[in-house]
C-alpha cells in the first residue's frame, strides 16, 4: 500500500507528523508514505481515494454554512482526482 496524504499548506508541519506516526506503527503493508499538500500530486495515478475532513463548524454557523464551505472543497478534490 502506497499512502498519498493530502492536506492544506497551513498544515503541512503537521501532515508529516501524521506519517512519522504512521512509520511507527510498522504497518507491514503500508510500503510508502506521501505527504503532500498539491491536489495534482496526491491525486496522480491512485487506485482508490478517500475523503475525509473538510472545514470544521464555527461558533454561529449554520448548518447550511457549513455544507457549502465543505462543498466547495470537495468540487476542488472532485475535480483534481477527475483528471
Amino acid at each position: 500500500i502506497e499512502l498519498v496524504l493530502l492536506d492544506i499548506p497551513p498544515c503541512e508541519k503537521k501532515l508529516r507528523g501524521v506519517c512519522m506516526e504512521i512509520q511507527d506503527c510498522s504497518f507491514p503493508l503500508v510500503e510508502k508514505i506521501i505527504p503532500t499538500t498539491d491536489g495534482k500530486t496526491a491525486f496522480q495515478d491512485v487506485e482508490l481515494c478517500v475523503l475525509v475532513g473538510g472545514f470544521p463548524r464555527k461558533k454561529g454557523m449554520l448548518r447550511a454554512d457549513l455544507l457549502k464551505k465543505n462543498g466547495s472543497i470537495f468540487s476542488d478534490m472532485g475535480k483534481a482526482i477527475a483528471k
